[in-house]
């Protein structure tokens, strides 16, 4: 019961940290399993696990910014039906050069050398 109560209180204050209607960010720091991979020609597949127990993905925005795309995944505090797991099939047109991720633009992909790995 405790620990309910702990996961309530950090789900609120997280809530309450991004504002009541907004979602959060989610970080290419806080993915487990996170996976980029090339799944056929023009396609991009960006997938993972948020880590955070409290939160689940709401939804997965897009944004092109000139020969960019920058990819944001929000979290809202779960509820039934809904999951920290991704997926998300980015198409890439011939003038996208880079993909990033959250609102630190993490290079995780870029057309002169594929899939950035991760240290």
């Amino acid at each position: 019961m405790i620990a309910l109560r702990c996961v309530v209180l950090v789900a609120g204050a997280l809530l309450a940290a991004c504002g009541a209607d907004s979602a959060l960010t989610l970080k290419l720091e806080d993915v487990q399993f996170f996976k980029a991979q090339q799944s056929r020609p023009g396609e991009l597949l960006l997938s993972g696990l948020a880590f955070h127990s409290a939160l689940a993905v709401e939804r997965i925005d897009s944004v092109r910014q000139e020969d960019a795309i920058q990819v944001n995944v929000m979290l809202v505090p779960a509820k039934a039906g809904m999951s920290g797991s991704f997926t998300y099939a980015l198409p890439l047109d011939d003038k996208v050069d880079r993909v990033t991720f959250g609102d630190a633009e993490t290079l995780v992909w870029r057309r002169d050398g594929g899939v950035v790995r991760r240290p």
